[in-house]
């Protein structure tokens, strides 16, 4: 599998035009080195970071972690694009597990293309699918290689700049009937507990995540992931309970990645809607990031024009668009049309070929 791939198939000529010296375009297998180069990157998903990818990946068989990444002196990273390797779909996809691809701003796409060109077609592949964080400048390379875009993936973020305390988000709140919510649940009896992941902890949490799946028709990850995830997050990962008379009535998910707090699974019983619980436990998520100094909180995914993302609106929440783009290579023509405009550019650069 790619995972394995340890050597670059494509390499930057040190003292060429434009080069970083010895970079290359790799499998990066430096943790430490990916990490730093996530945290510096244009849009620091905290689902780039390295325990992860590989947490996501255990947590499905067919998956295989691809660490991309270019690599200096020293196993430097100066940038970094996640990605799975699904060997049952036959896919190199950057949008699996909510992990997006390119992620830095200032570097052309042109050098990782020609890496996963040239390995998808190694590999005997059908596609390659990239997410694309908001704000991304190439997009016009990808389309001009053949890539289309597919579809817009919108994640709710709460920004947070400028308030200083629960109160003003509370002044702050656009939607007068979602302020009232908001008060009524914080005065409802609800009661907030939280902390790391423990199995007492999780046996508290899977309940309502269990409930969300079954409601959503979709397959629950093995415990393994967040024993995992906890394993490489530490304090960055924590489990929240809401309790009402002594009895767990909804439950929450959270990591932290630099000034960023993500609320990766929220749900409240259904029998339990009246207590307003979804409404509370993102309150009190809302209020442990203000008194911690996060910059914004983001609320995951949801389509626009819909009950959860109306209802994430009204927290405050704006949307951040993320571009999914695919490039088919079953398609006649695609791989020579994106390999002769990967290497248009790349003569343009460095030289001839």
């Amino acid at each position: 599998m790619l995972g394995c791939y340890s050597a670059a198939r494509f390499k930057l000529r040190a003292g060429s035009p434009g080069a970083r010296g010895t970079d290359v375009i790799a499998i990066c297998e430096n943790r430490e080195a990916w990490d730093e180069a996530a945290r510096r990157s244009f849009y620091p998903f905290v689902a780039y970071r390295y325990g992860w990818l590989e947490a996501w990946a255990a947590a499905n068989r067919d998956l295989t972690p691809l660490f991309v990444a270019s690599m200096g002196e020293g196993g430097r990273c100066d940038y970094v694009c996640p990605l799975y390797l699904d060997s049952k779909a036959r896919v190199i996809s950057g949008a699996v597990g909510v992990t997006p691809g390119f992620i830095s701003a200032d570097v052309p796409p042109e050098e990782v293309l020609s890496f996963l060109v040239g390995e998808a077609r190694h590999q005997r592949l059908k596609k390659i699918v990239l997410q694309i964080p908001p704000g991304y400048s190439y997009c016009n390379n990808l389309m001009r290689g053949g890539f289309v875009l597919r579809r817009k993936v919108s994640f709710y973020v709460l920004h947070l700049e400028g308030i200083g305390s629960f109160s003003e988000y509370l002044d702050a709140v656009p939607n007068k009937g979602k302020r009232c919510d908001i008060k009524l649940a914080l005065r409802s009896g609800l009661a907030a507990w939280r902390g790391g992941y423990a199995p007492d902890s999780f046996g508290r949490f899977a309940p309502f995540l269990v409930e969300m799946a079954r409601r959503h028709g979709a397959e629950l990850p093995e415990e393994d992931l967040y024993r995992t995830l906890a394993d490489h997050y530490g304090r960055d990962l924590l489990i929240w309970i809401a309790a009402c008379n002594g009895a767990d009535v909804g439950s929450a998910l959270t990591l932290a990645s630099g000034d960023r707090l993500w609320i990766m699974w929220l749900q409240g019983g259904a029998r339990h809607r009246h207590l307003k619980v979804d409404t509370f436990l993102y309150a009190e998520i809302i209020r442990y990031a203000i008194e911690n100094g996060f910059r914004s909180v983001n609320f995951g995914t949801s389509p626009i024009d819909t009950p959860l993302g109306d209802f994430k609106r009204r927290l405050g929440a704006q949307p951040e668009f993320h571009e999914q783009y695919e490039l088919d290579l079953a398609l006649p023509g695609v791989v020579k049309q994106c390999g002769s405009r990967v290497k248009g550019y790349l003569r343009s650069r460095w030289g001839t070929l």
